[in-house]
């Protein structure tokens, strides 16, 4: 978390948006992927894998994150916080302006802090994020089977 109005600052001043800075809450969510192999490998894990480190289907310590990331975010909304996530294209930098280590992955930023009720600023780059419609649910959606897309209500 971001506790420095001066860091706040900085971050703007390194090419972030406004709206992003303006957010008094920034939570920088990190991963270690080495803490993951090292707690698979203690015995209790091993001996329920045979006594090998499982072969990871997916990397975990990003979906952990993002598990964690869903949580905070809902706490938030639930004490009346407005709530956003999002991606940081310069991630040497952040990395530098928050002293995060090497060995820990980026995964988001979250940003909390009171709704201003004013308005929205608007985007300083060209966007899609707010023009293009969402895939309509049946080409995402599956009930049972695959070959089995959702129907449209009504």
């Amino acid at each position: 978390m971001i506790a420095v109005a001066a860091l706040e600052e900085e971050l703007a001043a390194a090419g972030r948006p406004r709206w992003k800075a303006a957010a008094p809450v920034h939570v920088v969510v990190l991963v270690s992927e080495d803490d993951y192999h090292e707690r698979y490998r203690r015995p209790d894990k091993l001996a329920i894998t045979g006594g090998r480190e499982l072969d990871w289907p997916a990397p975990y310590w990003f979906v952990d994150a993002g598990a964690a990331m869903m949580i905070l975010m809902l706490a938030a909304i639930d004490e009346g916080l407005s709530a956003a996530v999002f991606g940081v294209s310069d991630i040497p930098a952040l990395r530098e302006a928050i002293g995060a280590p090497d060995d820990l992955h980026f995964v988001a930023v979250v940003t909390m802090g009171y709704p201003s009720g004013g308005e929205v600023p608007s985007l300083e780059r060209q966007s899609s994020e707010f023009s293009e419609r969402r895939k309509p649910r049946e080409e995402i959606v599956r009930w049972e089977r695959w070959d089995a897309p959702a129907q449209t209500s009504g």
